[in-house]
């Protein structure tokens, strides 16, 4: 059966009908979940999804997610997908039509698990992984009077193409704005996953992310530093890519 089949009857339409009065000052709080922790499942708030990253390929055009309902109330999920890109710390997600995913609404009910599918539209690209976001949105109860808590999941989908393709990292130091930005940028034609960082001297801001951190074929990502690094003729940059550990030092002159 195909994945077009399977959407067929399964989409729920949204009630029209119109609200009293009292019920329009409805407040929808949503938690957004933008980056997974690098595991095999991911729960929160009762919704669990596994796994919590997808490749797809034309050898594998079609891959299977289980969303979890751990609560004791019924949930409505709805599905999109979006193509990513990725410059330093911004993100862009463009709706895409590159890829389907059925059911586009499903409710789940209480302690129950739903099998969502995502798959292929178009041919992947030749030389080059494209990547993408599905992102899982839980409905707020139509009957629902105040506040509503829901999330909004979001997971990698990553295409590869057809010729065998590898991410290739290139760390430097950059000052601009009178700030040193330190830069990885991927020249290679698949995804990096950046699982842990340090550097050696104390450069780095406390909030600055340190794992989990994609960086996209053909983007950059990069990370603010103190204005401590001046004081230092060379900084040592540790990381673990995906299993692989790197190290790399870098002249601040």
């Amino acid at each position: 059966m195909s994945l077009l089949n399977l959407t067929k009857g399964r989409e729920k339409q949204a009630s029209n009908s119109s609200l009293p009065f009292y019920k329009r000052f409805k407040i929808s709080i949503f938690i957004t979940l933008l980056t997974l922790v690098g595991c095999s499942a991911v729960q929160a708030n009762t919704l669990g999804v596994s796994p919590v990253r997808v490749e797809l390929s034309a050898a594998a055009p079609l891959a299977s997610i289980t969303v979890t309902n751990s609560s004791d109330q019924a949930k409505t999920i709805q599905l999109s997908l979006f193509e990513w890109r990725q410059q330093g710390q911004e993100t862009s997600l463009t709706a895409t039509k590159e890829l389907i995913a059925a059911p586009p609404i499903a409710e789940i009910p209480p302690h129950q698990t739903q099998i969502v599918r995502v798959g292929l539209r178009a041919q992947p690209d030749a030389q080059t992984e494209k990547s993408y976001r599905l992102m899982i949105r839980e409905l707020p109860p139509q009957d629902n009077v105040g506040i509503a808590i829901t999330l909004r999941i979001s997971i990698p989908v990553f295409v590869a193409p057809e010729q065998a393709a590898a991410h290739q990292l290139q760390w430097r130091l950059e000052t601009r704005d009178n700030a040193t930005f330190l830069i990885a940028q991927n020249t290679g034609t698949a995804h990096a996953k950046i699982n842990e960082l340090e550097v050696e001297q104390p450069v780095l801001a406390q909030s600055a992310p340190t794992g989990n951190i994609y960086v996209l074929p053909g983007s950059y990502y990069e990370w603010q530093l103190q204005d401590s690094v001046s004081q230092y003729p060379e900084i040592v940059v540790q990381a673990r890519i995906h299993d692989d550990s790197v190290s790399t030092t870098l002249s601040t002159q």
